[in-house]
Parts: structure tokens; C-alpha cells; sequence
């Protein structure tokens, strides 16, 4: 299911404690290992 505001993000820029855990267009940070590891535990 494709969320309605998706089309709006240009850029993400995801915070962990203060510092950038990742950046860049939705697709990358969401395929970003890192992200997953921290957001779901895998």
C-alpha cells in the first residue's frame, strides 16, 4: 500500500539519537541496512 504523502519527500533525512542515521530519496533510506537493523531488529 503506497502512502499518500510519499510523492511529497524529496529528501529524507533520518535521525538516531541526534545524529543522521541516513539520507537521501525514500527508496534509499528505506533499503539502507541500517535503518532496518535499527527500526526492525533485523
Amino acid at each position: 500500500m503506497k502512502n499518500r504523502l510519499t510523492p511529497l519527500f524529496h529528501l529524507v533525512n533520518l535521525l538516531r539519537e541526534s545524529s543522521v542515521l541516513a539520507e537521501g530519496n525514500l527508496a534509499t533510506v528505506r533499503a539502507e541496512p541500517r535503518v532496518v537493523e535499527v527500526y526492525l531488529g533485523r
